[in-house]
């Protein structure tokens, strides 16, 4: 993917979920990405962020990764990745299509503002690397969250610290881990003076979904859908 076709596509505009998906299938979408859920590519796995059960300083529940398998309707039970801590937040799990790479957001010490992004190699199932802060091409004094990676090289966060149009906005990271590697502002309309958060696009190019507060929702955080009416860009 890369920014000229993604700006390009012009979608539709932007429509509260409320009325509008109502299929079992986006339903179950909705449920695994806007629940604080990630399904892995072999849909054997979920992985979240839900509050740890021990606090941690300053009386803080700080939010932690689990993961979950699945096995047709049986689950197993829930297990944490091992860099959480009670201490400070581990959250908003995303997983490359081919596995090899978590993102997430944490405030853990040594980071450049408030919540960074990070990453992990999945060396197995229960074996990952250190984390790694993003650094400051990424990263800023303010706070980055709610990671997407959409493939290997291109990554989706929302940020306070870059320049928006207020509150949380989108970012598109083209050339991840690469030479030349960006961010750049979805612009409007996935974009508002409120926050924007939470960018998920379909692998074959054709719908999305985002939360927001902005204004002309329903509740405080609302989800919205978009459809792209073109097909998927090569590259």
């Amino acid at each position: 993917m890369t920014w000229d076709s993604l700006k390009s596509k012009k979608p539709e505009p932007i429509k509260s979920v409320d009325g509008y998906v109502r299929s079992p299938e986006m339903e179950s979408k909705l449920n695994k990405l806007f629940a604080g859920l990630f399904k892995n590519e072999d849909g054997k796995e979920v992985i979240f962020s839900r509050s740890a059960k021990s606090i941690g300083k300053n009386d803080a529940l700080n939010l932690s990764i689990f993961k979950v398998a699945l096995n047709g309707s049986a689950t197993s039970s829930e297990k944490g990745v091992p860099f959480n801590n009670n201490d400070y937040a581990v959250m908003h799990p995303s997983i490359t299509p081919d596995g090899s790479r978590m993102y997430f957001a944490s405030d853990m010490p040594g980071g450049l503002g408030g919540m960074d992004i990070y990453y992990v190699n999945i060396i197995s199932d229960k074996k990952y690397s250190i984390p790694i802060n993003m650094g400051p091409s990424i990263n800023t004094e303010g706070s980055e969250v709610f990671p997407y990676a959409f493939d290997d090289k291109t990554l989706f966060v929302s940020s306070n610290g870059h320049p928006g149009l207020g509150g949380l906005d989108i970012f598109m990271i083209e050339n991840v881990g690469q030479g030349g590697q960006n961010i750049k502002n979805l612009g409007a309309p996935f974009n508002s003076k409120r926050d924007d958060f939470s960018f998920f696009i379909d692998k074959m190019y054709k719908y999305g979904f985002l939360s927001s507060n902005r204004s002309g929702g329903v509740g405080d955080d609302d989800i919205y859908s978009f459809r792209v009416p073109t097909i998927k860009p090569s590259g």
